[in-house]
């Protein structure tokens, strides 16, 4: 009976006491939270970004800002160790997803630089690693070239940067004048 009362005599001492402020926290937390993901979420839907991909970024988003939650909480019942180890989790996810980023990344930055370039625009008749055909999209990840057998060719924006492109004819396709 001495061991338990031992074992469990700090949860009582510490961690009782400071349940109405850590359960305080969590639903003040839990409400910041939803607000913070409704925030990003809207405004990630201003942005031309493909839906695919606003609900890949704002799950992420999600799931990050409940992990730093759950160390606050853990935080402030005094359970430091483990808030400790949540916090690392937060370290690891974001190692993984810059590591797997990284063509994301890249490709986003091609996007801006092609979007710039005065020799390649939507309605050009380009040659891009061997295929010949009309530029009929661009976004900040994707170029879809369509060749003139109607086949839409979808390349990454890196890649067309990285490589030769040839410029065919720079009549615009109507409306993008």
């Amino acid at each position: 009976m001495n061991i338990i009362i031992k074992t469990f005599s700090p949860i009582f001492t510490k961690i009782l006491p400071r349940l109405p402020q850590a359960f305080l926290g969590l639903v003040i937390g839990i409400i910041l939270v939803k607000i913070t993901h409704w925030f990003i979420h809207s405004l990630l839907k201003m942005t031309k970004m493909n839906p695919s991909m606003i609900r890949i970024v704002s799950a992420t988003i999600h799931v990050i800002l409940y992990i730093i939650l759950t160390a606050t909480v853990f935080q402030m019942l005094g359970l430091n160790q483990i808030a400790l180890a949540i916090s690392g989790s937060i370290a690891a996810l974001v190692f993984g997803l810059a590591s797997g980023s990284s063509s994301y990344v890249s490709d986003l930055i091609s996007g801006f630089s092609l979007a710039a370039d005065k020799d390649f625009d939507i309605g050009y008749k380009v040659k891009v690693g061997g295929i010949i055909g009309t530029v009929i999209d661009m976004d900040l990840r994707k170029i879809r070239i369509q060749d003139e057998q109607g086949y839409v060719h979808v390349f990454p924006n890196s890649n067309v940067e990285k490589s030769e492109w040839i410029i065919i004819d720079k009549n615009l396709m109507k409306g993008r004048l």
